[in-house]
């Protein structure tokens, strides 16, 4: 037994020691290109309102409560969320300059914080949407998961991109009318 506790006490001290000389931060980068005006698609991530229709966590996770800030598009935007399957935390627009960026900053609790990036760019009829997250680790466990966050949060980036465009080029298509 002693054998036993000693070697989970080394297995311990070296994933902690191993941890702590990994990256504390992490990107993800995923895009799209929609087939809608400019300002249909920049509209969609501008006005927070609009994300819950697209957003790959609430899509995903019929338990997540979006609680709106006070302001719901541009800069101080902000909304919170909270569920058992997604934890909680919060987004605010921190910076957005009119049809060709948006900065986030995102607030995961104990779980780390993170920026949110989105470029927008008109190009033959289309407009090439660029959503970038860069996270900070909270955490030893957190500098772990950098590692593979790529591979764990891009499909859900995607899947959001796709509903976004969705949402977007739908919009279009409704205001125009048959």
């Amino acid at each position: 037994m002693r054998k036993f506790t000693v070697a989970t006490a080394i297995l311990l001290i070296l994933f902690v020691a191993i941890g702590l000389f990994l990256p504390d931060d992490a990107r993800i980068e995923r895009s799209v290109r929609v087939a809608a005006p400019l300002e249909a698609v920049f509209r969609q991530v501008n006005d927070l309102h609009n994300h819950v229709k697209w957003n790959p966590w609430k899509l995903s996770d019929p338990d997540l409560v979006i609680k709106q800030g006070a302001i719901h598009q541009g800069v101080g935007a902000s909304y919170q969320w909270q569920s058992s399957g997604s934890g909680e935390g919060s987004l605010e627009i921190i910076e957005s300059i009119p049809f060709s960026l948006i900065r986030t900053k995102l607030d995961f609790g104990p779980n780390g914080k993170g920026q949110g990036l989105w470029t927008f760019q008109a190009e033959d009829g289309m407009v090439e949407v660029r959503w970038v997250l860069d996270l900070k680790a909270g955490n030893v466990v957190g500098r772990y998961t950098g590692l593979i966050i790529d591979r764990v949060l891009g499909h859900q980036i995607q899947q959001g991109l796709e509903a976004l465009r969705e949402q977007a080029e739908h919009s279009v298509h409704t205001a125009v009318g048959p």
